[in-house]
């Protein structure tokens, strides 16, 4: 285990957090979920390894890794948790914005969009790995490799995670809240539409422009077109 993550292990450091963070609506269920079974498939770390919302630390059982999961960023938690390793996704702000009113009824707004800009600026000071919604939505299998040699676990079985996550539904079992499932942090009705573009529609044109015009560098420094 030739990695970051694997000297930590060796090292017998005391305890291990490792933090999923993402902005809402990225894909960062599926990046927890894919580091979750990754960790769990393997040898080297079923054992040692806890998982779930960082929300719910005090309830979780305690192992050497813990992997928590993250929205909103906190220097104040990052110096409560001291997390050794963050993961961070992103997504197109408008299809972000787009996706949050679908399933929460949210209106965008440029308070909104500003929120998830600056959470996306902290993180990406702190990440050291970063996943682009749209790249994943491409090629899963693909991404998952690089996560898999990123932690360093090579014993992993990319196509069956890659199921196995596909299988996965609020309604399996194990513990739930009306909110969430407490292991794969998913809620009914979690995925909507995972098109890039999907925003066009529904975004007002007035915000849009205004997003896009404030953001302008931002889209363009993520390869995303304005």
């Amino acid at each position: 285990m030739n990695s970051k993550l694997g000297h930590l292990i060796a090292s017998h450091h005391k305890q291990i957090v490792v933090l999923s963070a993402g902005m809402q609506r990225s894909g960062s269920t599926w990046l927890y979920n894919a580091t979750r079974l990754l960790l769990m498939e393997s040898s080297l770390t079923r054992d040692i390894t806890g998982y779930g919302w960082i929300g719910d630390l005090s309830t979780l059982l305690q192992k050497k890794i813990m992997l928590l999961k993250i929205h909103g960023f906190s220097q104040n938690i990052l110096d409560l948790v001291l997390p050794e390793i963050i993961l961070y996704s992103y997504r197109d702000l408008r299809d972000a914005l787009a996706s949050i009113k679908r399933i929460w009824k949210r209106e965008p707004s440029m308070e909104l969009a500003n929120m998830l800009i600056q959470n996306d600026s902290q993180w990406r000071k702190h990440a050291d790995f970063i996943m682009r919604y749209e790249s994943m939505i491409e090629n899963r299998e693909g991404i998952l490799l690089k996560l898999s040699n990123f932690l360093g676990i090579d014993d992993a079985d990319i196509h069956g995670i890659i199921a196995k996550i596909d299988a996965l539904r609020y309604e399996d079992s194990g513990g739930k809240k009306p909110q969430y499932h407490m292991e794969n942090l998913l809620y009914e009705g979690h995925i909507t539409d995972g098109r890039h573009g999907s925003w066009k529609g529904f975004l007002d044109e007035k915000l849009l422009d205004q997003i896009e015009r404030k953001y302008r560098e931002w889209f363009i420094q993520n390869n995303y077109p304005v």
